[in-house]
């Protein structure tokens, strides 16, 4: 694909010896036209001496061709947006929650310490912002009057489930987030193990595949030193989870496994 635009000036002696300001002009233009040729995909301009003018001199043409690496945007899809394709009711949503979610926390923003600068103004009372967010967030006329929950768990609820696993994720998320403002949330104690991010990878933990299954994998599983322990059941030494155990290897050898 080549583009030739025509006509863009005469080239005379005089042009070269003298810039005018008209000249200056067409050259600011000439680059402003550059840059947004580039931008659409274009390359170039290369120059080409066109037709000769009754004067003597001759027609300077610009050539454009089209340069195959530019990616172009995927129809029907929002441009700034990775992703192709029209707007769902689960983005709508996803959306919806997300401006709720920062009204809420805006909402409640508190001072740390008073050392904390940045949460004493957020946080004061006449700050027009939090005044705004409070508003927003917060409706005391209705028996849900938590905007931002009320409208999470009425998503929940929704037939699609797109939908529906969006009001779910943002659930998770308080969850964690809720876990980790409490004081407990220390390094080193078992609420953080509990609570503490996990790998984010995943990894494979199903059946090993090839090679041969080991036929004997029970008798290994269970140890020969307690060989007896629940013979008969009302020993001490069976425990419930051992009785448990040795139901299910007594129905097994009736009905087999």
């Amino acid at each position: 694909m080549t583009i030739i635009t025509k006509g863009m000036g005469i080239v005379s002696k005089e042009l070269i010896k003298k810039f005018g300001k008209k000249t200056a002009t067409h050259m600011h233009k000439q680059g402003l036209r550059h840059k947004a040729w580039t931008k659409m995909g274009l390359k170039g301009p290369k120059y080409k001496i066109g037709k000769k003018t009754k004067t003597g001199s001759h027609h300077l043409d610009e050539v454009w061709t089209y340069d195959k690496n530019y990616k172009e945007k995927a129809e029907g899809g929002r441009i700034g947006f990775k992703r192709a394709g029209p707007v769902t009711q689960a983005d709508l949503a996803k959306r919806d929650l997300w401006r709720k979610r920062e009204l809420k926390r805006r909402a409640n923003v508190k001072r740390k310490s008073k050392w904390d600068i940045k949460g004493g103004i957020s946080g004061h009372p006449l700050n027009p912002l939090r005044i705004h967010a409070e508003i927003k967030s917060h409706e005391p006329w209705k028996m849900r009057s938590d905007v931002y929950t009320r409208t999470r768990d009425d998503l929940k609820q929704s037939r699609d489930p797109k939908v529906k696993g969006v009001a779910e994720g943002f659930q998770k998320m308080d969850w964690k987030t809720k876990a980790r403002n409490d004081p407990r949330y220390e390094k080193g104690t078992k609420y953080y193990e509990e609570h503490s991010p996990k790998l984010t990878t995943r990894t494979h933990v199903g059946r090993k595949t090839g090679g041969k299954v080991d036929k004997k994998w029970i008798q290994k599983a269970v140890d020969p030193k307690h060989k007896g322990y629940c013979t008969p059941m009302t020993k001490k030494t069976c425990t419930p989870a051992r009785k448990a155990l040795a139901r299910t290897f007594k129905k097994k050898a009736k009905t087999g496994w």
